[in-house]
């Protein structure tokens, strides 16, 4: 297995509150939404906090924009949506524009907004004309170094399904549709894209049965030429949720995943093999791990239920077609505010931008659900 300390001398300190108003309400906490907010760099080097707002578990108010000048975060404008937006958005930056995308649940339609970092004003929204089909929901995005931007969403029903659609820059194309096998939805979904737009790759929440938590779900991994429908569904974890998915340089993914009834599991599949058997994180109370893969080094940041945030990293030139034993590389404390509990975790990540990436994070965290704060590293 690939190991050992990449102390790079990254070191993460300083609290900037971003935001007061971030989503929650008794159904929407801290440790819940990593799908709720979105940490983004420009093209020109400026950065983004793109939130989803409001108190309500089944209405999504809406989007704000903040933006980071010097060590302030200050709001940068808002969108409303068109129709209704339930579940969450999908937020990316392709050069120096915003592209957010929701599912109109009752008119079952993607709504795409986007903002012009470079012109503030220029926020809008508007509804694509794909009939995302009955019980749409559950939206998410990635976007590659090409700009080739992938949202995709699940019809929760007896008769479940898996959808997405494409963009290489000149317009959508699909819907590409795919029955589940066996479940109620696939949900939560972390995707990436191949650095040649060749294939998705995909690792998310399928539900054993309609009523998503409370039916319980499996972690499953699916990957697929872009373009072409999903046909090759994979158990990753039973009994469990997708926490992240990340793509190396060599072509391995590696994945995150939380079982209820036992500690976190690290996986690994190397290009065109079999998935290696998962490896326990030592960590107990994991409840939320994102993967930031900067110029050299790819740093797994982790948030506990105790309130704890902690983060390793493996030089790249390290990685070689092997798991990463994530247990031998010492852990990094980020001093977070008192008295929180489970933390959400907001990641710069590859996933969601074109710009080169540094070493960044937002945070939320349970029992001040409505702050998310920005952790300086340098």
């Amino acid at each position: 297995m690939d190991g050992g300390d990449a102390d790079s001398g990254v070191r993460c300190h300083a609290l900037e509150t971003i935001t007061s108003t971030h989503r929650h309400s008794p159904d929407v906490y801290g440790g819940w939404g990593p799908h709720l907010g979105h940490l983004l760099r420009s093209a020109n080097g400026e950065l983004w906090y793109v939130d989803d707002t409001g108190s309500d578990v089944n209405v999504n108010a809406g989007l704000a924009y903040y933006k980071r000048t010097g060590t302030t975060w200050a709001s940068a404008g808002s969108s409303a949506f068109p129709g209704t937006v339930q579940q969450n958005t999908g937020s990316l930056m392709s050069g120096n524009t915003i592209f957010s995308y929701g599912i109109d649940v009752a008119n079952d339609r993607v709504v795409e907004c986007t903002l012009d970092t470079t012109q503030p004003a220029s926020a809008a929204c508007a509804t694509l004309s794909f009939d995302t089909g009955v019980g749409s929901n559950y939206v998410g995005a990635t976007i590659s170094k090409n700009g080739t931007r992938v949202v995709w969403w699940t019809n929760a029903t007896m008769a479940a399904s898996f959808s997405y659609i494409y963009n290489y820059g000149a317009g959508w194309n699909g819907p590409q549709t795919s029955p589940l096998p066996g479940y109620a939805d696939f949900s939560y979904v972390f995707g990436r894209l191949a650095p040649d737009d060749s294939r998705l790759e995909l690792h998310g929440a399928a539900a054993h049965a309609l009523g998503g938590a409370s039916a319980g779900y499996d972690a499953l991994y699916a990957s697929t030429a872009l373009g072409m429908p999903v046909s090759n569904w994979l158990l990753v974890a039973a009994n469990a949720l997708a926490m992240e998915t990340w793509l190396d340089p060599l072509g391995g993914t590696h994945f995150v995943t939380y079982e209820t009834t036992s500690p976190p599991l690290y996986s690994y599949k190397p290009p065109g093999g079999p998935l290696m058997t998962e490896q326990i994180l030592t960590e107990p109370g994991l409840a939320s791990a994102r993967v930031v893969e900067t110029a050299a080094t790819a740093f797994l940041i982790m948030g506990f239920a105790d309130g704890r945030v902690l983060y390793k990293g493996v030089e790249l030139s390290k990685v070689s077609g092997a798991a990463i034993d994530w247990n031998r590389i010492p852990d990094r404390t980020i001093s977070v505010p008192p008295g929180l509990g489970a933390i959400t975790l907001f990641p710069e990540s590859a996933m969601y931008q074109t710009a080169s990436l540094e070493m960044a994070v937002a945070i939320d965290g349970y029992g001040n659900e409505g702050t998310v704060w920005f952790v300086s590293c340098e």
